[in-house]
This record gives C-alpha cells, structure tokens and sequence, in this order.
C-alpha cells in the first residue's frame, strides 16, 4: 500500500512538471550560469522574499539512461544526486528544502567543463564531462541544475535574453525589464536570490540600461522569476 501511494505521488508530480515544462521551458532549454564549484563568490540579495507555502515531496522517480529499471547501485547515485542538487537549490533561491520538489534525473555528457551553462565572459575547458541534468519543481514549476559526477553543480535558468531596465526595487530585490512587442515568456519582473551572479551591484544597475540575463521559471508565489545571472552590455 505504502509503495503504491508513493508511486501514485511520483506519477502526478511527474505530470505536473510534464504540463510545467511545456509552458515554461523544455527539459533541456539553452542554460547559461558561470555557477559552480569554481570559489566564485555569489551575490547575496538585499531585502526580505515573501514566506513560500509548503508543499508536500513526492517520491523521487529515478530515470535511467535509455529506460528500463536501473541497479540498486545506480538507482542510490542518482537519489544521493536528487538530494545534494535540492540542497544547492535552496541555497542559491533561498527557499527551504522542504518546499523544493524532487524530479527526474538523465545521464549526459556535458560539452564543456561548465556543464553546459556557459555563460558570457566565463571561460569553460573544451572537454566533455559526464553528468547529470537534474529537473526539480518549486511549487509544481520546473527548476534545473546540472552536476558532472565529480560533484560539481551549475544553476541552469530556462531563459536568456538581452533586455533594456525599466526599473530596480533594492527593498524587495528585484529588477523590472521594459516590456517586449509580442510573446514575452521570460516576464518582466524578476527577485534577485542568495546565488544570483551580478556582475555590477543591484543597486548599480540603471533604468535603461541594456543587460544580458538568465532566468528560472516564475515561482507563483512571488509572481516573479529568479534571476541566475546578469551581466550588463556596453
């Protein structure tokens, strides 16, 4: 009874990330992060987010390179892997790990030794690096992180684009973007997190100044999305 509950949980937060992923971004969108395990000091936000609601955590589903049932060995690496990208997560969105919803993980073999979130002015090894592409939830939307088997981890945003500033809130840690003609899925307002990588101050940045930044999905509780990296354009 136990494990069919359990299977039943994994199967609709499997579903809900499927219909996520579709309105959001695709399973493996064009990340760009310089973040790592590379000593690189990340950005800590100013102000306060909005307390988040708790959300219940489903049971990891284990998905192995090319289906069928992976190995007791291999099942553990790839929960032991689940388990240690929530906990980079939360420390760079600032949100508990309880709230943070385990998804499914695929075995790739990165370009680069930046774990395929390359991101400008960051110089990356050209040696293929085998890994992980992790898809978490945070209230049922998709988070991504990339890992390679030696423990490094990448925080991977679903969108990257060239924007013009419309405004900065230093209260509430976030950054407005003028709006875009037409389709606009990356959004407008975005919450500047613990491991955001800004390469000039928040309280720096101008209106109407051009900037090239990368984006998670919005967090629907925030009505905002977080903001992985931002580097401002000449």
């Amino acid at each position: 009874m136990v494990r069919s509950v359990a299977v039943l949980l994994a199967a609709v937060f499997a579903g809900v990330l499927a219909v996520a992923l579709a309105g959001c971004a695709s399973s493996d969108p064009p990340p760009r992060s310089p973040f790592g395990d590379d000593g690189a000091t990340p950005a800590v936000s100013q102000g306060t987010p909005r307390p988040l609601p708790t959300f219940p955590a489903p049971t990891v589903e284990v998905t192995p390179p090319g289906g069928g049932t992976p190995s007791l060995a291999d099942e553990a690496e790839r929960e032991r892997v689940t388990a240690e990208a929530i906990s980079r997560l939360a420390e760079w969105t600032g949100i508990p790990e309880t709230e943070i919803q385990p998804g499914s993980v695929e075995a790739v073999e990165w370009p680069s030794a930046c774990l395929g979130v390359d991101a400008p002015g960051i110089a990356c090894a050209d040696v293929i690096t085998p890994g992980y592409r992790i898809t978490l939830g945070i209230q049922g939307e998709p988070q991504y992180v990339h890992a390679s088997r030696e423990d490094r981890y990448a925080w991977a945003p679903a969108f990257d684009a060239e924007r013009v500033i419309e405004s900065v809130d230093l209260a509430a840690s976030t950054v407005t973007f003028e709006p875009l003609t037409g389709s606009d899925e990356m959004g407008r307002e975005h919450r500047v997190a613990p491991g955001s990588q800004l390469d000039i101050p928040l309280r720096d940045l101008q209106p109407g100044q051009w900037v090239h930044v990368a984006t998670t999905c919005e967090v629907p509780s925030l009505g905002a999305t977080f903001v992985v990296w931002l580097v401002p354009l000449e």
